[in-house]
């Protein structure tokens, strides 16, 4: 069933001269903790498409569990990174100096 709308997705595409880029798109299978056991391949003509196990989709990264746990990882990371700029500039910048800066990150 999965293969018709995916031949019918090809033969839209060419209709409008547009192509899929092979190393820009990858795909996601979502799926229940209880069903680990899922091997999946999505073939669009003759080439496949990478499975990847998490994506990144308007700024959030999703798993294929549906979780948050490399969504909230990256966050972590990301202003925890910022927050040691601030606390290593405290000893370059003036008290105001750093609330704006805090206040921006």
């Amino acid at each position: 069933m999965m293969a018709i709308y995916l031949e019918k997705l090809k033969i839209w595409f060419e209709a409008i001269l547009l192509i899929l880029n092979k190393t820009k798109n990858k795909f996601v299978l979502f799926y229940n903790k209880k069903d680990v056991t899922i091997n999946g391949k999505l073939k669009i003509g003759t080439q496949e498409r990478e499975r990847k196990k998490a994506i990144k989709f308007l700024g959030v990264i999703i798993d294929e569990c549906l979780q948050w746990k490399d969504h909230t990882n990256y966050v972590f990371s990301k202003t925890t990174n910022s927050l040691v700029l601030i606390r290593d500039m405290k000893y370059i910048l003036r008290e105001r100096d750093l609330k704006k800066y805090y206040s921006m990150v």
